[in-house]
């Protein structure tokens, strides 16, 4: 020790107190580093929730479109069956008319 304890005693103090503010600088720093990152990922978080909200409303167009779409192929596919019960029908009688011989309905079947 120096003939000054009280000396000793202030600069320990001060050697002390910097250690504590750079201790708290660090903190400060790491701190304000973090809040940065929570910010970066927030922002990155919203801008995936817009992606997938985005994707979720287009993908709901397309399985909208492909319901009317199916709705309409069995649409025509119910028309297409009248039809060709309609022409299996005139077929049947143009046949009967000219022959004399009754088909079954076995022989008029689509394949």
């Amino acid at each position: 020790m120096s003939e000054r304890p009280l000396d000793d005693v202030v600069h320990n103090f001060n050697a002390r107190w910097q250690d504590a503010d750079a201790v708290h600088e660090q903190h400060s720093s790491r701190e304000e580093e973090l809040r940065k990152c929570l910010r970066d990922l927030e922002k990155q978080r919203s801008a995936q929730l817009a992606q997938c909200f985005q994707f979720d409303a287009k993908l709901s167009a397309e399985i909208e479109q492909l319901q009317a779409l199916r709705v309409d192929v069995m649409r025509r596919v119910e028309a297409l069956e009248e039809l060709y019960t309609s022409l299996a029908g005139q077929l049947k009688q143009t046949y009967r008319d000219a022959t004399g011989v009754e088909l079954a309905d076995t022989q008029l079947r689509m394949r």
